[in-house]
């Protein structure tokens, strides 16, 4: 937890590698291990290793459903998405009643674009789950949303928010109610997403358009800024910026009296 919170940088991660070749002096055979392993690897930004570790778990149990899902990650990141995709099949067949393989891998299918596989895989994440996480449901408000239903979407939503009240979640379905054009309700929840999560940039981005859309320039450039200052390369929120800018200071020429 210290080094999810810390970061990359985090001295955290190098005291679980150690604590992990520790554990393989005594037990070197232990996929559990390698798993681990190449999770702190992956954490901190060292994908070939991290990928090493995890063949490593893989030779040692190649059903170890963390191993799999670690390694369609690193995939992932190297824009190997056929490899990725192809670990993470292998993860729902090696692991058919874990929710968290369907769930991967119909968010790599979200990401693709390819809308059916994604409701597939996403639907049977949601039905094992069950009541122990709202990712699956997150993930299907969000499909629903790219499918141009935010009503599906919104009930979707709704399920992620009562199981996980996290930032995501209720950016989700602020960005429902911003579809269904329930402004008040869209601030309320971009407001509780921020609360939870100061840092979830995309939710200052979109509370930014919510004052644009009510003439509250000056609150919204504030909130592009703070976007932009969590991610500088937010091409969306540096466009808006620019044209609330615009607006506020011609509203600005339009309220001041001319010279004597």
């Amino acid at each position: 937890a210290q080094g999810v919170a810390e970061g990359p940088q985090s001295r955290a991660w190098s005291r679980c590698l150690s604590e992990v070749e520790s554990a393989r002096l005594i037990n070197p055979r232990a996929a559990e291990a390698f798993t681990l392993a190449g999770r702190c690897r992956l954490a901190t930004g060292d994908n070939r290793r991290a990928a090493e570790e995890f063949e490593g778990a893989l030779a040692l149990d190649p059903a170890d459903l963390d191993a799999l899902l670690g390694i369609a990650q690193v995939h992932a990141s190297r824009g190997a998405l056929n490899e990725a995709e192809a670990r993470l099949r292998e993860a729902t067949r090696t692991n058919p009643r874990a929710w968290r393989s369907w769930y991967h891998l119909g968010a790599l299918m979200l990401d693709l674009g390819r809308l059916d596989d994604a409701d597939r895989a996403l639907s049977q994440a949601r039905a094992l789950a069950g009541e122990t996480s709202g990712l699956p449901a997150g993930a299907m408000a969000d499909l629903a949303l790219q499918r141009g239903d935010p009503n599906a979407a919104l009930v979707h939503a709704e399920r992620a928010v009562s199981l996980q009240p996290v930032a995501k979640h209720l950016h989700l379905r602020a960005l429902c109610y911003l579809e269904l054009g329930q402004e008040s309700q869209a601030e309320r929840d971009l407001r509780a997403a921020i609360y939870e999560d100061p840092d979830w940039w995309p939710a200052h981005g979109d509370l930014g358009r919510v004052f644009a859309a009510r003439g509250e320039y000056a609150q919204a450039i504030d909130a592009f800024k703070r976007a932009l200052t969590l991610k500088p390369d937010n091409a969306p929120a540096a466009q808006n910026l620019r044209l609330a800018e615009r607006r506020l200071a011609e509203e600005r020429r339009a309220t001041t009296p001319p010279p004597r």
